[in-house]
């Protein structure tokens, strides 16, 4: 039997309104409940404006709006190295010069996505007297999240370089998409931007066990940092203070922040010291050479070699032989090659092959070298026979005595 119009109407209504028909809806996001932890604690209400300004005064902060707690705080700082150095963690033309903003957020997930939301976002910035200062805004309500991007909107500014760990993959994709939600330009499109973690994984991901921030301050800074909130707990805590007004976890996160912060200006400076060839036994010293070669610092790169040249392996000398050639330094090119083609090297024979040919013009040499490298590559290489045949061509004529040196 069809249903009646006032049936319908009653259906209809009770969808609008969440009733039996619409219990088969989508799960609500992490945002959303969240947002609904919000408005209850264990006594059925979320904290309020005077447990916000207790918080403030724990953390020596303002509320600067309901929802909304800043605070900011210049501490000290002793530099590691010298500022020019920091050219050297960039390619070559692009080192802007600009004043670094370290920037880090705490978030309600660590997936990312349009359902995570930056509840704590610090900057910091080196000013002078050898001090830093902090900017830290902290959400306490999800109300206020558009008033906190706006006030770090207006806290950066063009002569600014962002400085981050991580921020490439993880902050800034986050901010621009909550920036986004909130129908806002993004402040920081198109800022320089030196994220270290590429950086130290660049020279450290094959001694180290992981990357990680905490890492880096253990192995460069010789920190370990004590009572430290991971990030990982950050979610936690923030949902803790949501729903039961718990603030010891809260302010656990703002400390971790603080840290990482200041970590991030420690680390650039040891950073730099060590792409300036400051090496210790971990690094590696080979790919640092090549970040040195493709950013166009050449004799950056060859110093590097050349200072851990008795402990570099066939890659790294045969890299190094490859700059001499670049520099035309073939002396040291040539002695190289000698060595490796006497520990088997077939790249280094062919390089020897190529010297003798073109640079030292001795084709008999060279037809030697090469056929013995034919001799050993074991599979067929078309570049390596033509250089057979024509050294042959060119040698027909002449008689080898013998002797290569």
């Amino acid at each position: 039997m069809r249903s009646s119009g006032g049936d319908l109407r009653s259906r209809l209504a009770n969808l609008h309104r969440g009733g039996p028909l619409g219990q088969d809806r989508a799960a609500p996001s992490l945002s959303e409940r969240l947002r609904r932890a919000g408005r209850r604690s264990l006594n059925g209400e979320a904290p309020d404006d005077s447990a916000e300004c207790q918080l403030a005064e724990r953390i020596g902060g303002k509320q600067i709006a309901p929802g909304l707690i800043l605070t900011t705080e210049r501490v000290p700082f002793t530099p590691h190295g010298s500022m020019a150095s920091h050219s050297l963690l960039w390619k070559q033309g692009e080192y802007p010069g600009t004043t670094l903003l370290a920037l880090d957020t705490e978030t309600t997930g660590l997936a990312g996505g349009s359902g995570t939301t930056a509840f704590l976002i610090g900057i910091a910035v080196r000013v002078p007297g050898d001090r830093i200062e902090l900017r830290q805004w902290l959400l306490t309500r999800f109300s206020a999240e558009a008033l906190m991007l706006g006030e770090l909107a207006k806290a950066v500014g063009e002569e600014f370089t962002l400085l981050s760990y991580n921020g490439k993959s993880f902050d800034l994709p986050l901010l621009s998409t909550r920036f986004r939600l909130h129908r806002s330009a993004d402040p920081l499109v198109g800022f320089p931007h030196l994220d270290l973690l590429p950086a130290v994984r660049r020279v450290f991901t094959g001694s180290w066990s992981d990357c990680r921030l905490a890492s880096a301050e253990r192995h460069l800074l010789n920190r370990a940092r004590v009572d430290d909130l991971p990030g990982s707990a950050a979610p936690e805590a923030w949902r803790d203070w949501l729903t039961r007004g718990r603030m010891e976890e809260l302010i656990g996160v703002l400390r971790h922040n603080r840290q990482d912060l200041l970590s991030l200006f420690a680390l650039t400076d040891a950073l730099a010291r060590i792409y300036a060839g400051d090496l210790g036994p971990e690094a590696d010293v080979v790919a640092l050479a090549r970040f040195h070669a493709r950013a166009g610092r050449m004799r950056m790169a060859m110093e590097i070699l050349e200072y851990r040249q008795s402990v570099l392996g066939m890659e790294g000398r045969q890299f190094l032989a490859n700059l001499y050639k670049r520099a035309k330094r073939w002396e040291e090119a040539v002695e190289i090659w000698k060595n490796d083609t006497a520990n088997g090297s077939l790249k280094a024979r062919i390089e020897l092959a190529k010297y003798y040919e073109h640079i030292a013009h001795d084709p008999v040499a060279a037809l030697q070298i090469a056929a013995d490298a034919e001799d050993l590559s074991g599979h067929v290489d078309d570049a390596l026979q033509l250089r057979v045949a024509r050294l042959n061509a060119r040698c027909n004529a002449r008689p080898w005595n013998g002797s290569l040196f």
